[in-house]
């Protein structure tokens, strides 16, 4: 009977010592497949609005507007796009660095669009964040944790990046649909990281704020079209300016501030 008893215990506490995987919620809009609405419990898989302990995997065109969304990691599927409307999509991570695979696209679209990165690193794959106004937020928690853009992946358009960021990917200032033209790094940032800045369309501006560090930087860096680079910091590259070229009577520019700099590899 001791024996007996030994062993119920023991397979007790094995189960109960178990890791709580993260449930996966897909948004597969309902059962035809036609909702767009993150807050509309049917449009999910698992019948219910996600929360912040549950991967997510947005499996057709979804937008989130009215009222904050939240999740464990994020997964778009390629051709989707998860659309953010004037709130804050917060995303939590369950370890020290948590992998989102945008393979589709979030589109950051009007002032007050946030991705909301919480207490972890976290890792950004695949396809592209696309800011549409000045005013659209990456952020994170007052943590200080960084938020890594991998190779292939694409952070464009116009917003502010107020995270660590390492860029392993390609950033890019191209001026919006709505007019929105500046993609700032600011609120002290460090920016780090071997991928690309381009600055390639009419007035559209890549910004380092007063107070941002940039200076191990190791890509190149493109301003052509009418572009522009705003240097408010000392900003460093063991990179090239690679690309500086007009079109037509669109000129570029690299505007530097008082007591700032900006140096390439040239």
């Amino acid at each position: 009977m001791q024996s007996k008893l030994l062993g119920t215990c023991l397979i007790a506490a094995i189960l109960f010592a178990a890791p709580a995987w993260a449930v996966t919620n897909t948004f597969d809009g309902g059962d035809d497949g036609t909702g767009t609405a993150w807050h509309t419990a049917t449009n999910w898989s698992e019948g219910d609005v996600p929360d912040a302990t549950e991967d997510v995997v947005i499996a057709v065109d979804c937008v989130l507007e009215t009222d904050p969304g939240f999740a464990n990691s994020i997964t778009v599927n390629s051709g989707r796009t998860l659309t953010i409307n004037a709130v804050t999509l917060e995303l939590d991570g369950d370890n020290n660095m948590t992998d989102h695979n945008v393979l589709g696209s979030i589109r950051l679209s009007a002032s007050g669009s946030e991705l909301k990165f919480i207490a972890r690193d976290h890792r950004i794959s695949g396809g592209a964040i696309e800011g549409q106004h000045n005013n659209a937020r990456i952020i994170d928690d007052g943590s200080s944790r960084k938020v890594t853009l991998n190779s292939g992946a694409t952070l464009s358009g116009a917003m502010q990046v107020r995270v660590d960021f390492v860029n392993s990917g390609t950033v890019e200032a191209d001026r919006t649909s709505t007019g929105s033209n500046t993609l700032s790094f600011t609120n002290s940032a460090t920016v780090t990281g071997s991928g690309p800045f381009k600055a390639t369309a009419n007035t559209a501006v890549i910004e380092f704020a007063p107070n941002v560090t940039a200076t191990g930087l190791t890509g190149d860096f493109e301003v052509r079209n009418g572009g522009a680079i705003e240097v408010r910091t000392d900003v460093a590259t063991a990179g090239t300016l690679s690309d500086f070229s007009a079109s037509g009577s669109d000129k570029p520019e690299i505007r530097v501030f008082n007591g700032s700099s900006i140096t390439f590899n040239n």
